[in-house]
This record gives C-alpha cells, sequence and structure tokens, in this order.
C-alpha cells in the first residue's frame, strides 16, 4: 500500500530515496523496480520496471543526484505527452521539492526544462507514445 504522503516510493511503501536503475547503454538507463510518486494533489503516478530514461538529462546535467526519481517521472511524463506540457514540468518541480533537492538546483533545472524541453515533448512519434505508456500508471487523476 502506498502511503498518502507526498513522495517516492516502492511497491512495500518504503520510501525511495534514490531509484535502482541499470546503464544499458550511453545515457540511456532500465528502471530495475517500480517506482511510485505521490503527489501533493493525491494523484499516484507508478513507473514501471524496465522503464528506459536518461537519467536526469544530457549535456551539462549530472546524470543522478536527489532530483533522480523527479528526472525518472518527468521523463515517463514526456515519454507519453501529459496533458500539457507545464505540468509535467511542474510534477517535476514538485517532485524535486519534496525530494529535497536545494532551490536552486531545483529551480536551475525546472528553468532548462521548461525553456528547452519543447523539442523533446513534441518530437515523440505515436509508436514511441503507444510504447511509453505501457510504463506508466496515473491513478487519482
Amino acid at each position: 500500500m502506498i502511503p498518502l504522503k507526498v513522495g517516492f516510493y516502492y511497491e512495500s511503501g518504503k520510501p525511495c530515496r534514490f531509484a535502482d536503475s541499470e546503464q544499458i547503454e550511453k545515457d540511456k538507463y532500465r528502471l530495475q523496480h517500480d517506482l511510485y510518486y505521490r503527489a501533493v494533489g493525491g494523484t499516484l503516478f507508478k513507473v514501471k520496471k524496465g522503464f528506459i530514461h536518461d537519467g536526469a538529462s544530457k549535456g551539462f546535467l549530472k546524470h543522478f543526484g536527489k532530483y533522480t526519481n523527479a528526472a525518472i517521472l518527468h521523463d515517463a511524463l514526456y515519454g507519453i505527452n501529459y496533458k500539457e506540457r507545464g505540468d509535467a514540468d511542474n510534477l517535476f518541480l514538485e517532485a524535486m521539492e519534496h525530494s529535497n533537492v536545494n532551490w536552486l538546483r531545483r529551480y536551475t533545472y525546472w528553468t532548462i526544462v521548461r525553456g528547452a524541453g519543447w523539442v523533446a515533448y513534441n518530437s515523440k512519434s505515436d509508436e514511441s507514445i503507444t510504447e511509453c505508456k505501457q510504463y506508466i500508471e496515473i491513478y487519482g487523476a
């Protein structure tokens, strides 16, 4: 049972500080377990084991840190073209805050995805969106 408290969790309900991912090639990682995020409004997001992500990003950002779980969720939301792009970006910001990412880092990363994320968000093919939908479930949206 996933707690009602905002945060990231394993399926057991135990808090998940750092998701376990296996590197499968340069800048690509495979999630090794289901990752749950309980959002502020109560919505529950489940990113399933096997989801392929790129860590935090490419370029000058480090792939892993306190923000990694938020980045995995953000990648999954972008992968399915979740609602409006801003909704996915704002969940990224919220999830980083609840992962204790410091203010400067979380707003820096959020500003980057707000400014440049449209490229990734709008470049998905119908096939990639369909494939990604196999790896995310959203409850209570």
